[in-house]
């Protein structure tokens, strides 16, 4: 596995941490305890993957799992999320990173018939 691989990875499990939190561990969620579908996994890495190769070079070693976070949180309008950062953490691209994550457009995560969470 590649250094950049490595940190996608990072970025990537830390989208899906945030995923967990504000989709499937919310007890007023329809989606709560249920587990994200292969198929929807596949589709947020495949986001996550665009974001990251556009956008790596401008996110500090440190900030790589924090940025995973931020890109759902972002994308989705959680409140929260690059923009929300103090302007160190970003090097001042906390901008360019949140309209960059809303060109993915928000994603709503639904519970399937199959009982999996599902992403459209």
């Amino acid at each position: 596995m590649t250094y950049d691989d490595q940190n996608f990875a990072k970025f990537a499990n830390a989208m899906f941490e945030a995923i967990a939190f504000t989709d499937l561990d919310c007890p007023d969620c329809e989606t709560y305890g249920a587990e994200l579908s292969e198929e929807s996994k596949a589709k947020m890495k495949h986001d996550a993957r665009q974001f990251w190769d556009r956008c790596k070079h401008l996110i500090e070693h440190n900030a790589i799992e924090q940025a995973g976070h931020d890109f759902w949180l972002t994308r989705n309008g959680h409140g929260a999320g690059f923009w929300d950062r103090a302007d160190d953490l970003y090097l001042g691209w906390d901008k360019f990173l949140t309209e960059v994550s809303k060109e993915h457009g928000e994603v709503w995560i639904y519970l399937g018939d199959d009982g999996l969470a599902h992403a459209y």
